[in-house]
């Protein structure tokens, strides 16, 4: 009797471990962001004359120095896009109406996600899609930003520092396909050793799993399979 108590409490433990654990939600697209300098832009069609798309926003200014504020969403919920040509070409600021509580992040084009919690935390992933043509930005991948309860915006994942820390040097990694499961946001990745004799292929998954305690994510790399 005492064993098949102590299973149960051990089961309950167990399922109430994983109730009580923070729980995501699916990533939505919520628009996307382009800035396209001279001369590109003359021979594309886009839906700002001067190279600009924040597409979707709820709202944008932009003054003829090229100084853009543009807000996705609304009210207490709304996410600020800054970005200033004169200051950084390359640069964009995410988060709040207020400067100083954004986060500075490189690049000229990104599609912007939005994952909510039940406790709190918003995080706004931005993927960096595959460019064929070298551009000036970053590999294909993400770069996902939150907000905490307290409004405070935090940079907490970047895949540029996720290959660096966990794939050796001298590899082009790139992550797309970007999901949840309970507490754990999941990216698939495509790894290509393409300096070296022997062309290698690794193809995994990235699992960032929430720690409450640590109120950061864990990083654990699973290898599907290998090959050439």
């Amino acid at each position: 009797m005492r064993k098949i108590l102590g299973l149960l409490i051990f089961i309950f433990l167990l399922f109430s471990g994983n109730c009580f654990a923070m729980q995501f939600s699916q990533p939505v697209k919520i628009g996307t962001i382009g800035i396209f300098h001279p001369p590109l832009w003359h021979s594309l069609s886009f839906k700002d004359p001067q190279g600009i798309n924040f597409d979707n926003a709820t709202k944008v200014f932009i003054s003829p120095s090229w100084e853009c504020l543009a807000r996705f969403g609304n009210d207490e919920d709304a996410l600020y896009v800054h970005y200033y040509r004169k200051k950084d070409k390359t640069k964009f600021y995410l988060g709040s109406e207020n400067l100083k509580n954004t986060v500075s992040i490189n690049g000229l084009n990104f599609t912007l996600f939005k994952i909510n919690t039940d406790e709190g935390l918003t995080l706004y992933p931005l993927y960096t899609p595959y460019k064929i043509i070298r551009t000036r930005n970053p590999p294909e991948g993400y770069t996902i930003i939150g907000r905490k309860s307290n409004g405070i915006f935090i940079n907490y994942i970047d895949t540029n520092e996720v290959t660096e820390k966990y794939f050796p040097p001298d590899v082009t990694v790139r992550y797309n396909n970007l999901s949840t499961q309970g507490n754990t946001l999941i990216m698939k990745y495509n790894c290509v050793d393409e300096k070296h004799s022997a062309f290698k292929r690794e193809m995994g998954e990235i699992h960032f799993k929430w720690n409450d305690k640590a109120q950061w994510f864990d990083v654990k790399r699973i290898s599907n399979d290998t090959g050439r």
